[in-house]
């Protein structure tokens, strides 16, 4: 009996001591919850047929690591530090506007895994946006830089979860909707060279009404990036080498005349960056477009030229006004 008794006594402390661990658990998890402000879902995919869960990883980035990354930058050039960004384009990476920017002559995407741009889907608080050109890329400096919170990166294919467009993965910018104050963003640099300046200025704004229950937030973001030509005579091995038909070799030459020759500074005699008429037999052949478009002048070949439909003939010129031109 007194050894029934013993376990009695010693079951019942330990149901005392753990009613009491749970009493200090379930208090701390309750004052958890109340000071927990929010929580953010970016993705989630849950796989019922395979029998096993496959976790997306998900990177989490405040603003303030990304102004770290890249003190003054554009927010396409601060994630290019993350190593699940590849080629990230950035607005002095171009200047191709009749094909892809609807605006000005410059665009900017973020390419996740080199997948390319239209393979990266970007949200904002979880909306899609507006594509920004006709790939279907959208442009992350247009965002409100100055109020954004944070920037989540799906890391991994979630195209089950999102859509196509999210073969390479996730990218979305969280703003802080519940901002209170002023806040000014102030960034400038340049190469090394001294070319490429940029500077941008952001101001951020907000004021809560009501006990909370209204918060109305604004921002004003500017960013001005000088282009940055390019100079062909930088790099010594740089001059657009080429081939170029040789003036001696004809149809049946002797075995020591070679067919082409290689020149620096070749330029293509089918085309011209303002446009090139070629209409033989007539008045307009070999012509080209002037830069402003109201008028026409002849193409002018180098001093070695392969003029177009030559027997055995390159299509290109190695010098003159046009290889300095381009």
């Amino acid at each position: 009996m007194r050894v029934s008794e013993n376990r009695t006594k010693k079951s019942l402390l330990a149901a005392a001591i753990a009613s009491l661990f749970a009493g200090v658990t379930e208090t701390a998890l309750a004052q958890n919850a109340s000071n927990l402000e929010e929580i953010t879902v970016t993705g989630s995919r849950i796989r019922n047929t395979s029998g096993f869960e496959t976790p997306t990883p998900v990177t989490s980035i405040s603003s303030s690591e990304l102004q770290d990354f890249e003190p003054g930058n554009t927010v396409s050039q601060q994630l290019s530090s993350l190593p699940q960004f590849f080629n990230n384009r950035t607005s002095q990476e171009t200047s191709d506007g009749s094909r892809f920017s609807p605006a000005g002559n410059t665009y900017t995407f973020l390419n996740l895994r080199s997948l390319g741009g239209n393979r990266t889907l970007v949200l904002l608080d979880g909306y899609r946006l507006q594509p920004s050109d006709k790939q279907g890329t959208v442009n992350p400096d247009l965002l409100p830089n100055s109020l954004m919170r944070s920037v989540d990166v799906v890391t991994g294919g979630a195209s089950a979860a999102y859509g196509a467009d999210a073969v390479g993965g996730v990218v979305n910018f969280i703003l802080d909707r519940e901002f209170e104050g002023l806040k000014l963003d102030v960034g400038a640099g340049q190469h090394e060279s001294g070319v490429g300046k940029q500077w941008r200025v952001g101001v951020a704004a907000g004021k809560s009404f009501f006990d909370g229950r209204l918060n109305v937030i604004g921002s004003f973001d500017n960013l001005e990036i000088d282009q940055i030509n390019g100079d062909r005579n930088s790099i010594g091995n740089f001059r657009r080498w080429g081939w170029v038909r040789n003036p001696d070799w004809s149809p049946g030459a002797p075995a020591g005349v070679p067919q082409r020759l290689t020149f620096p500074d070749v330029v293509s005699t089918l085309s011209s960056p303002t446009g090139l008429i070629l209409q033989p037999g007539t008045p307009l052949n070999n012509m080209q477009f002037t830069l402003d478009g109201t008028g026409i002048v002849p193409f002018v070949y180098g001093s070695v030229a392969s003029p177009p439909n030559q027997q055995g003939g390159t299509s290109s010129t190695t010098g003159g006004p046009e290889a300095a031109a381009r």
